[in-house]
Parts: structure tokens; C-alpha cells; sequence
């Protein structure tokens, strides 16, 4: 059948076309583009992708300008914090130092005043004790009283010190000023003397150790009060040290004193630590009349002077130490050498011994003889760390050569002016104590007491009014503040 010519240009129309949109017949057109229509369709299309270009590059530089701007305002929050920062840090550590200047008060065992430069402390002790003690007179009468603390003497003071800042930074300017009195009544405890216990100013720091000058304790009382008596405390340290007050049990105290008692007046003392050891050194400058504590004249220059030296180690558990003093009275040379120590056990429970060997010179010129007196101690406390009860017994033996006697018939105490000595003996003291403490707290203790004082041949005590021993019971109350 023959085909028209209508229907051959309708199939050959629909051949092309299927031609023209085929993948192969476009692949063969891109490897072999037709030259009339190729200046046709590329132009606009070239033209698009340039703008298209031209457009992100342009959002790009627009991003990077709002990027920079934000980077900009950051950067300035960001100092104006730091600054902002700095302004409050520096106002805290002005107020800190202001704050740190302004006086701090505390209140414990005293009222402490502080700042960055001073610590001033205001601070007491209150010590009443109730006793009954046999012989007490020379009708052998028994004497029932309120009568000065039987532990402590009751005091009030003021200490303190100035940073001074040399040594890298451990020097300060120390002082004390301290005054006993008697609680029954609110006299003084020495008679116009206001400051009788401490009137003293120095000097510590790492490298010197601690020097102080004016009325203070005898370097002896302050190291040999490890083994003396239970209740001071176990080291050596380089403050000042103390005794029990009235209890019989401490004549030992005396065998460590001078021309005024158990302190020195105008005295130059220095102590320091080398690790475990505590050394010292006192001079008590001379020309000094004990009784009313003024100048005598060069002539006796020498009345008063004394010199001691001392030094101890303090272990873990244990303390031992050693003194040396000597002392002019009246012209008259009077000397001890002491050693002693402790041993600490667990649970609180503490042993100390020690031996006192005493020397005089007595009467005029020594005219009398040299007096020779060895004295023991020997003391154990208990202070259980799980009671508020502390336990404490001592015992003390004097033996007496050639000791002088006073006016009255009584055995001269040691560093005493022997000087009138004419009659002297010798003799034996023994003394026993024993003491129960109650801490309610760290300020305020109740206690009960009870010591006995025999006396053997020519050693005549003035506690025994002529007899040979007495009996002392009572109790007390002690308050610190």
C-alpha cells in the first residue's frame, strides 16, 4: 500500500523529534555541536552564570563586612569587661586592705585587739581557794581561811607586738606589762608595786630568738618548771613559764631565784630554738637595793647582779634540761646548778624528776661558812584526753648543810640575804601533795588539794610555825579571761 505524501511528513517529523530529545542524539550534538545554532544558546547562558558569580561574591564581601563589624563589637565588650573587671578587683583588694588595717577584736582566753601591724591582748586569771592548814601558829592553832589561789596567783595584763618587719618578716617588738592582787580583798600582792609579775619590752624573730628586758622570771623558773611541779606545761618554750602559787610541794621554785625572789628586776634575757634544742641566757644588771629597788652607788654596783644560763631538748615524747645561776647578794655569791626532765606515756599520763644543787656564802665575809643544800622533786600527773578530771601527786626533799637562820629561828629559804647570818644547822624538808582538778572548759577550772610538810633536825620551816610538820586541806575555783 502506498503511503501519501501527508502521512510520510508526519512520520518523518516524529522521527526527528524523537531524534532531538534522546540521550545519544544529545551526546552526539555535545561532541559535535552544530555551527548555526551553538552562537544562539550558549551567550545568554554564560551570561547567567557570570551573574550568578558576580551575586555570591557579593553576598560574600557583604558577610565578611557584618562578620568584621561583629568581631569589632566584641571585641570591645570584651575589654570593657576586662576593664570592669579590674576596677572591682581593685576595689576588693582595697577594701581587703582597708578591712585589714581596721582593728579586729577576740574574744577567748583574753581580749585580743589586731590589725596588720599590732596585736594588743588584755587578759587575767582569777584563782580563790578555801583551806584549813594545822600548826599554823606557834599555839599549834589550825587556821581556816580564804587565802590567795593555791594554783595559780590571780592576775591581770596586757602584752603585745609590733610587726617590725626586718628578718624576713619575723621581727616584731614584744612587751608586757602584768600585776598580781589579792582576790579577797583587791590589795596588791607587793606593796606599791603595781606591775610586781612582768614590766618588760624586747625584741624576736627567726634568726635572734627573743630578748627581753625589765622585770621577769628567772630563766631558771622557765626551764626547770618541765620537771618542778605536774602541772606546768611538758617543753621548754621561749615564753615565760609558771609555777603552782602556794602549795608546799614548790620549794624548788626558790633554789632558781636571785636577789629579788623568783625574778629578776632590770634583767637582759635571750632565748632560742635550734630545733629540738632551747637555749639561754640571762644577765640581771647589778647596783639594784632590793628593798625599795633603787640605785645603791658604784661602791655596790655588784649587789643584785646575777648570771644564768640553760638549756634543754625537747623530745617527742619526753623533755630534758639543765640551769645555771648566780647571783651576788649583799656581796655574797649564791648559786645553783639544776637538771632535770619528764617522760610522756600515752593517755595522758606524764612522770617528771629533777635535782637542785644550792650554794651559799653566808655572814660577813662569809664568816658563817658556805651553805650546800641538794633537793629533789619528783611528780607524776594524769590527764585523760576522755575526762574533764586531771590527776596530779608530787613529793619534794630538801636536804640542808650548814644552812643559816633568820632572826626568828626559821631556816633561811634559798638566794636570801645571808649576810647576818651568825647561827646555822642543818636539817631535812619533806613535802607531799596531791591534787584533783575538774576542767568545766578551757577557762574555768574547780580543784581540791591536800599536802603535807614534814620537817627533820635543824630544818625549821615557817609554814610549821616551830613544829615539825602541818596538814593542809581545801578547794578552789580558777577562772581565766
Amino acid at each position: 500500500m502506498k503511503a501519501s505524501p501527508l502521512r510520510l511528513a508526519i512520520l518523518t517529523a516524529l522521527v526527528a523529534g524523537a531524534m532531538v530529545t534522546s540521550p545519544a542524539f544529545a551526546k552526539t550534538r555535545k561532541h559535535h555541536p552544530q555551527k548555526s545554532s551553538q552562537p544562539a544558546q550558549a551567550q545568554p547562558q554564560a551570561q547567567q552564570e557570570s551573574q550568578q558569580i558576580a551575586d555570591l561574591k557579593a553576598a560574600l564581601e557583604a558577610q565578611k563586612q557584618v562578620a568584621a563589624e561583629q568581631q569589632e563589637r566584641l571585641e570591645a565588650l570584651e575589654s570593657k569587661l576586662n576593664a570592669t573587671v579590674d576596677v572591682q578587683r581593685a576595689v576588693t583588694e582595697n577594701d581587703a586592705a582597708e578591712k585589714k588595717k581596721e582593728p579586729k577584736l577576740k574574744l577567748g582566753e583574753g581580749l585580743s585587739v589586731q590589725n596588720d601591724k599590732d596585736e594588743v591582748k588584755l587578759y587575767g586569771l582569777l584563782d580563790m581557794t578555801l583551806r584549813s592548814r594545822t600548826n599554823a601558829n606557834t599555839q599549834g592553832n589550825t587556821l581556816r581561811d580564804m587565802t590567795t589561789g593555791y594554783l595559780s596567783g590571780s592576775r591581770w595584763g596586757i602584752q603585745g607586738k609590733h610587726k617590725l618587719g626586718f628578718d624576713d618578716g619575723t621581727m616584731n617588738a614584744i612587751y608586757k606589762l602584768e600585776s598580781e592582787y589579792l582576790l579577797r580583798d583587791g590589795s596588791l600582792d607587793t606593796d606599791n608595786v603595781l606591775f610586781n609579775r612582768d614590766a618588760w619590752i624586747g625584741v624576736e624573730s627567726k634568726t635572734l630568738g627573743r630578748v627581753t628586758l625589765g622585770r621577769q622570771n628567772t630563766l631558771g623558773r622557765d626551764f626547770a618548771e618541765v620537771y618542778g611541779i605536774p602541772f606546768a606545761k611538758p617543753q621548754v618554750e621561749l615564753t615565760e613559764g609558771g609555777w603552782s602559787n602556794t602549795n608546799v610541794s614548790k620549794n624548788g621554785i626558790y633554789y632558781l631565784g636571785g636577789a629579788n625572789g623568783t625574778r629578776y628586776n632590770g634583767a637582759i634575757v635571750w632565748k632560742r630554738t635550734f630545733g629540738n634544742l632551747v637555749g639561754g641566757a640571762a644577765y640581771e644588771i647589778g647596783g639594784y637595793n632590793v628593798d625599795d629597788n633603787k640605785l645603791t652607788g658604784p661602791s655596790k654596783f655588784s649587789y643584785g647582779a646575777a648570771e644564768a644560763l640553760a638549756l634543754a631538748y625537747n623530745g617527742s615524747n619526753w623533755t630534758v634540761a639543765g640551769e645555771y645561776n648566780q647571783s651576788k647578794i649583799a656581796m655574797l655569791t649564791h648559786s645553783t646548778w639544776t637538771v632535770g626532765g619528764n617522760v610522756r606515756f600515752g593517755a595522758g599520763f606524764r612522770i617528771n624528776a629533777g635535782y637542785y644543787h644550792y650554794e651559799a656564802e653566808q655572814g660577813a665575809a662569809n664568816a658563817a661558812g658556805k651553805r650546800k643544800d641538794d633537793n629533789y622533786t619528783l611528780s607524776a600527773s594524769y590527764q585523760p584526753e576522755t575526762s574533764k578530771f586531771n590527776y596530779y601527786l608530787s613529793w619534794e626533799g630538801a636536804k640542808a648543810k650548814n644552812a643559816g637562820y633568820t632572826s626568828s629561828g626559821y631556816t633561811l629559804a634559798a638566794f636570801k640575804d645571808t649576810s647576818g647570818v651568825i647561827r646555822t644547822g642543818a636539817g631535812n624538808r619533806d613535802a607531799y601533795a596531791a591534787t584533783v582538778i575538774y576542767k568545766v572548759d578551757k577557762r574555768v577550772d574547780f580543784y581540791v588539794f591536800s599536802d603535807y610538810m614534814k620537817t627533820r633536825g635543824g630544818y625549821n620551816d615557817p609554814l610549821t610555825s616551830g613544829y615539825h610538820g602541818t596538814v593542809e586541806v581545801g578547794g578552789g575555783m580558777r577562772l581565766r579571761f
